[in-house]
């Protein structure tokens, strides 16, 4: 079995489509998943692991280096429950998007225990603003929870900036 083909059982096997995989990842397009699974493409190392995250394997069973999926073994979570395919892609959107977990947290009244946010704790979100030239500006930027709450709390305006 090819390494193409190892992802696509893997993929299938967790009935994610190529577009949730390449989202999963960090890829553009369905495109790239594609032509992975047909051996067009070269995968960079940084990417076989990554690959191997998101299909809950490991990098020596997609290369082709061990047989056995050692993995393979662990339930996957989507198995444990029925989900519908909006719920699917709803779990996915928010795997990805790390900067907005807490916000979204907070808006659903879920406290996670095992993990405590430290006030001073430096935290990664995008940012997308406008210059004084009007030109679109984004990126990442570190803020504190302080900060995030600080900004959740804020009373709304009707100002116009």
């Amino acid at each position: 079995m090819t390494f193409g083909e190892r992802i696509l059982k893997k993929r299938l096997n967790m009935g994610l489509t190529q577009d949730e995989l390449a989202q999963i990842v960090g890829y553009k397009s369905r495109s790239t998943i594609a032509k992975i699974e047909a051996g067009e493409r070269d995968v960079p190392q940084s990417m076989i692991i990554a690959l191997a995250k998101a299909l809950k394997t490991t990098p020596t069973y997609l290369m082709g280096w061990e047989d056995d999926d050692k993995k393979n073994n662990k339930v996957n979570s989507f198995d444990k429950f029925k989900i519908s395919s909006h719920e699917k892609k709803l779990i996915l959107s928010y795997r990805n998007k790390p900067e907005l977990q807490q916000v979204i947290d907070k808006l659903l009244d879920i406290k996670d225990n095992e993990q405590t946010v430290k006030k001073n704790k430096l935290i990664t979100v995008y940012k997308a603003a406008r210059s004084d030239d009007n030109k679109e500006q984004d990126g990442y930027i570190q803020v504190t929870q302080k900060q995030i709450d600080s900004l959740l709390a804020a009373p709304e305006t009707d100002d116009d900036f």
